[in-house]
């Protein structure tokens, strides 16, 4: 049990190590770095829940179908490769 909380806290600890000598260095560097990272977080934000909105109804699968002219093996296949890379 101590050994998985102690696993735990040394690449945190690296982590903060990290964070630290990055702000020290270059407080810009850093600035941009948090800045980029928040509007990756808020852009992934809003695909997601925008896709999750879409897809509560019933037969947007038909249409997004029928707007890309692809089949549902191409649909399928070609979902699953864009979520994994």
């Amino acid at each position: 049990m101590y050994a998985l909380c102690f696993l735990g806290v040394i690449p945190t600890l690296f982590l903060v190590k990290q964070v630290l000598c990055v702000v020290q260095l270059s407080y810009t560097f850093w600035r941009f770095c948090v800045r980029l990272f928040w509007w990756v977080v808020i852009l992934y934000s809003m695909i997601v829940l925008t896709w999750i909105y879409v897809f509560q109804f019933e037969d947007i699968l038909a249409k997004w179908q029928n707007f890309t002219g692809m089949t549902d093996s191409q649909y399928v296949t070609n979902t699953f490769v864009y979520v994994v890379v």
